[in-house]
């Protein structure tokens, strides 16, 4: 049974107890041959550690021309490409992502304009007036309605359609009230 304090060989193959010799300095190694072994260990551990750091240097450098060459990409995206080998499907396959990008963008934009053209309409019939929901207030006026329709997102714009359609509904209702009611 080892003593708590007995000192071992440093060596982590080895790790035998090590015999300490009163006087002395103290060893870290059982024997040369550990010594040895220990410092080809360090050495090897160094070795990997710079290679990992080099292949760590050269993904980020590939990414970073992924980037330059696409624009900005999810990391998933990158980490795709940088799997293939391929140079030519790696081109073929960021072709095909940034067109849809670009074909979502363009389907947003259309849908986002499209959206604000209504509601501006809608605004318009009744006067631009004041609307709130549980989200939003939208103060009256044409340019409280333009900053508005900039600022906010496509889920505030349809809130904010679906307010006006209210608004136009009892405007509506209003108004055949009035023409069932007869005047005194």
């Amino acid at each position: 049974m080892l003593d708590e304090k007995q000192a071992q060989c440093q060596n982590p193959d080895c790790g035998r107890p090590i015999e300490v010799i009163a006087g002395h300095r103290p060893r870290r190694y059982c024997c040369d041959a550990c010594k040895q072994a220990a410092h080809r260990a360090r050495l090897k551990a160094a070795q990997m550690a710079a290679e990992e750091a080099a292949r760590l240097a050269r993904i980020q450098e590939e990414r970073a021309v992924l980037l330059d060459r696409y624009g900005s990409l999810l990391p998933e995206t990158l980490d795709l490409l940088q799997s293939f080998r391929t140079p030519s499907l790696v081109e073929q396959v960021a072709r095909v992502i940034v067109a849809e990008k670009e074909h979502a963008r363009q389907t947003y934009n259309g849908e986002r304009s499209s959206l604000i053209e209504e509601l501006l309409l809608m605004g318009e019939q009744i006067g631009f007036p004041s609307l709130s929901s549980e989200i939003f207030d939208l103060s009256a006026g044409v340019p409280s309605w333009l900053a508005f329709c900039d600022e906010v997102s496509l889920e505030w714009l349809y809130l904010a359609k679906d307010a006006a359609h209210l608004k136009i509904q009892a405007k509506d209702g209003r108004k055949r009230l009035v023409q069932l009611v007869p005047h005194s």
